[in-house]
């Protein structure tokens, strides 16, 4: 599995060169391509016909420069390149250089079948020579890496004398993961496609999508039945690599290999696959309610996982394989449920603001092109399977993301050059533009496309938006104190190549082997950079970026002096150390700051242990790591050390490390905040003394029905923070109110200190402006507070499209409903609040009847009297009439098969639209 290198101007070119295992050692020519891209490289088939295309120029030229043409073992074959950046920085247009890396290589199967779709969907399109010539290449490239009990390997190295190889690494090495399903999903999709002339090729692509089925089915039939319930989530170990999303892959290359075959035993085994996957996947649902988290989300789960409630945006293709999948084996479960995630939490990410991933609260930045691309996968899928316009429409929504419908405003495709940039955050656009990045925008703009609903909203911008409000309460408490004071740490910067003191040794470049051979040479004590000594470290030299790298066993460390002078820290102060950092696999870093007494007793003040640190990711900026202070610091302290130790277990020590810069050291105002949880909002929360009550502004921008979510922190037991606070439970007791309101009363969360929670604790009505947050804790323990998310219970933005059309998206959480359409049509539809239950009676006699009831309103809430309400559920449905209140009632009689788990149930009238669901 490989992201796309968001930070790879950081460190692309910090990594060093491994020895490389040989598996088969093949000669390469390369054609024409050139390692730079020259202005100029534009290839006859670069730009589609604008008579055929008339709203966005998908221009091919860097995706054919990505893809280099190559001949191995003289078979003709093209490898897509990992990663580009620009020649010159400041004028992407002059073209783009390919960039590898020293533990991936040059190019990888994951990549390069994605390349193989996008010359598929492109050649279905417009019939090109160059894109067929180009997918007969990219399927000899998947076989070659194919081996012979169908696994794959997924990078390639070329040595100096052009020989290209297989390359393993930590995370990719002979499987049949995440690129062997892509490599599958490629050979099924382009299949169909062969002409007679290339019979003989085509048989040989059929023959390896059987291998791939057996291969698949081997991993995963003799595990079906079992389930891994160790994180409290009940997980069904059969899938693919036990995981929902490596799974979801493969139920598209399923459905690629079903639809190029005609042979009806391959069929039938192939559907056996997809139901089995389908039902593991379907295990991943979160609920299915608007209105409490993950608001029916399909969520990542795996064997083994520690966070059920994880959620990543890149490859989260789950909605598509449950609808796909329910479409194959006629399960109408899964496509309501592909359906409620689409309506409920999809469209709260689009609407409220997109996620890189949900560990319970959204980490916003990056936004990648993979990323997007999962939106339209879902949202298109939905839409072939129900037919219903509402997903096409959203589809494109989602894609104007790349021209320039996000929160910088900036184009991410450039339809000139056809650039896919790597991504951007709310500050900055990442302007390097590799092979994942370019496969899938093209990918995914290709499919919008050649959907007409899709493809009218590419090029709109929303105008108006109404979204939830994340008041983050760490922020609230630093509000009304000074900005915490940044102290004296000398060389903290880590990054200066004229002063450091031990450097890697000259030639040794990106050489990851030749950097440990120089660090192993630092024994303990020896100076690194001023300020900083330390063992088996080295000041690492790069383009772009320089920082310390610490080995396996490394250390580095510097002291402080704590005798209260002016500008020096003192007792009774709290610390905060602020750092950027990147840790390769298998690899450990442990940040403290130490209070050291006359007689050398340590006492930990501040320190990173709740740090989860995601493998190869930079966390620097507003991301940077910061410590989470455990103590004051102590009377009698002589001086204060701060400490990096790096631990691995990596295979190949030379590859595990931790790079380090940018330390930074801090007097806390707010002696409540904590840091270091990765789970938590906003990078902090505040720990909450039992006694302690707090008022503050929070400004409102809407006025309306608000659901209040509270995201809360678990926190290891501690004795109450005052003399008066009260000793009524060892638990803490938190009320939340607005102005004058009835406080809600919340427990946070139980189990092991730092879990996260996210649960709605009240619904208030608030009026645009600003009102005053009230907090209290009267438990006898202090609590782990970190945000409040302010819900409306209508959230939904207005787009713009250049032909002068508008459009409202709303996801309603009352009704249980997501609506598309006109803005006079969204203020004027009925509001429909559906519930829908098994009766008791009903179950005893097993009867096949549900009981349905509701109520009909309008927008501003008053009943609606005289509505035909249409109620539908498991293949059966209904009439009844909404009375003069309202309300209405119907007992619905379902098909004996129908089941209570899975059971969705629609209330519809003219202009509206309600939900429930039935869970047993």
């Amino acid at each position: 599995m490989r992201k796309s290198a968001w930070l790879l101007l950081v460190f692309s070119l910090i990594l060093g060169a491994a020895p490389l295992p040989v598996r088969a050692a093949a000669t390469a020519d390369t054609d024409a391509n050139a390692k730079v891209e020259a202005n100029a490289n534009v290839d006859a088939n670069s730009n589609v016909d604008p008579d055929v295309n008339s709203n966005l120029n998908l221009n091919l030229k860097h995706f054919n420069f990505m893809n280099e043409k190559v001949t191995i073992d003289g078979v003709p074959m093209f490898l897509t390149h990992l990663y580009a950046e620009p020649i010159d920085r400041s004028d992407p247009s002059k073209g783009y250089a390919w960039v590898g890396d020293p533990q991936e290589g040059l190019s990888a199967v994951d990549d390069t079948a994605r390349a193989v779709i996008v010359y598929a969907e492109h050649y279905k399109a417009y019939r090109d020579a160059y894109s067929y010539d180009m997918i007969k290449r990219g399927l000899e490239f998947l076989m070659w890496m194919q081996h012979d009990d169908g696994d794959f390997d997924n990078f390639v190295v070329r040595d100096e004398d052009g020989t290209i190889r297989v390359k393993d690494s930590h995370s990719s090495q002979k499987s049949f993961s995440w690129w062997a399903v892509r490599a599958y999903e490629a050979m099924g999709t382009a299949l169909p496609l062969l002409g007679r002339e290339d019979r003989a090729l085509a048989e040989r692509v059929n023959g390896r999508l059987a291998l791939c089925l057996k291969r698949l089915k081997e991993k995963t039939d003799p595990l079906y039945g079992q389930y891994d319930t160790s994180s409290g989530a009940k997980a069904a170990k059969w899938l693919l690599e036990g995981d929902v999303w490596v799974s979801s892959i493969a139920v598209g290359a399923l459905r690629a290999h079903s639809l190029a075959v005609n042979d009806a035993s391959a069929k039938k085994a192939i559907a056996e696959s997809v139901r089995k996957l389908g039902e593991g996947i379907y295990l991943a649902r979160g609920g299915a309610s608007f209105r409490d988290f993950p608001y029916g989300g399909i969520m990542h789960h795996s064997v083994g996982m520690t966070n059920p409630d994880l959620w990543e945006e890149w490859g989260s293709i789950q909605v598509r394989a449950l609808a796909y999948a329910g479409q194959m084996t006629g399960n109408r479960a899964w496509i309501d449920a592909a359906r409620m995630a689409a309506d409920s939490f999809l469209s709260d990410l689009l609407l409220s603001g997109r996620a890189a991933n949900l560990h319970p609260n959204k980490k916003p930045y990056p936004q990648i092109n993979y990323g997007t691309a999962s939106y339209v996968d879902n949202l298109l899928a939905l839409y072939e399977v129900t037919g219903d316009k509402k997903y096409a429409k959203l589809a494109g929504i989602a894609g104007s993301w790349w021209t320039g419908n996000n929160v910088l405003g900036v184009p991410m495709f450039d339809e000139r050059n056809g650039y896919a940039y790597d991504g951007l955050t709310d500050k900055e656009v990442n302007i390097n533009s590799g092979g994942e990045s370019v496969d899938e925008a093209l990918r995914a703009l290709l499919r919008i496309q050649a959907n007409a609903d899709a493809r009218a909203y590419l090029r709109a911008k929303t105008v108006e938006a109404v979204k939830a409000q994340t008041v983050e309460l760490e922020e609230l408490y630093r509000g009304s104190a000074p900005p915490d004071a940044e102290m004296a740490l000398p060389g903290g910067g880590l990054n200066d190549p004229d002063r450091a003191l031990r450097k890697q040794s000259p030639g040794s470049g990106t050489d990851e082997a030749k950097i440990y051979a120089d660090a192993k040479q630092v024994e303990a004590g020896t100076a690194i950079y001023p300020g900083w000594e330390g063992e088996q470290a080295i000041f690492v030299a790069a383009s772009g970026y320089n920082n310390l790298r610490l080995f396996g066993g490394g250390a580095i460390e510097t002291e402080l002096p704590a005798d209260g002078e002016p500008g020096r820290l003192k007792a009774g102060e709290t610390l905060k150390l602020q750092f950027d950092a990147r840790v390769e696999f298998d690899t450990t870093l442990s940040a403290e700051v130490l209070a050291v007494d006359a007689a050398g007793r340590e006492t930990v003040v501040a320190d990173a242990r709740d740090m989860n640190y995601h493998p190869r990711d930079w966390y620097s900026g507003d991301n940077a790591v910061k410590t989470t202070p455990r103590a004051p610091i102590p009377a009698g302290t002589a001086k204060l050390v701060v400490r990096f130790r790096v631990g691995s277990s990596h295979p190949n020590p030379h590859e595990g490390y931790a790079s380090l810069a940018g330390v930074k050291l801090f007097k806390m105002s707010v002696p409540e905040a904590r840091y270091a949880n990765p789970d938590v909002s906003g990078g902090g929360y505040v720990e909450m003394p039992a006694g302690q009550e707090k008022s503050f502004a929070v400004r409102v921008p809407n006025s309306g029905l608000y659901d209040v979510m509270l995201s809360s922190v678990a926190v290891a037991s501690t004795a109450p923070a005052s003399a008066s606070a009260p000793i009524a439970s060892a638990s803490p007791s938190v009320s939340v109110g607005f102005d004058d309101g009835e406080p809600a009363l919340a427990s946070p969360p139980a189990g092991p200190a730092g879990r996260v929670s996210v649960k709605r604790i009240a619904t208030v009505r608030l009026a645009a402006g600003e009102h005053e947050l009230r907090l209290k804790n009267a438990g006898g323990a202090a609590a782990g507070l970190d945000a409040l998310v302010l819900y409306p219970v209508e959230t939904g933005i207005v787009v713009a499209t250049p032909d002068g059309r508008r459009t409202a998206v709303v996801r309603d959480s009352v009704s249980g409903a997501l609506f598309v359409g006109s803005p006079a049509e969204a203020a004027a539809r009925d509001r429909i609040a559906v519930t829908a239950e098994w009766p008791e009676a009903g179950r005893e006699k097993g009867s096949a009847k549900i009981a349905v009831t509701g109520k009909v309103t309008d927008g501003r809430g008053e009943p609606v009297a005289g509505r035909k309400v249409a109620v539908r559920a498991g293949g059966a449905s209904g009439t009844a009439f909404s009375a003069k209140d309202g309300t209405f009632d119907l007992r619905l009689s379902i098909p004996a098969s129908a089941s209570p788990e899975g059971l969705r149930v629609t209330a519809s009238t003219a202009s509206g639209e309600g939900t429930a669901w039935i869970l047993r």
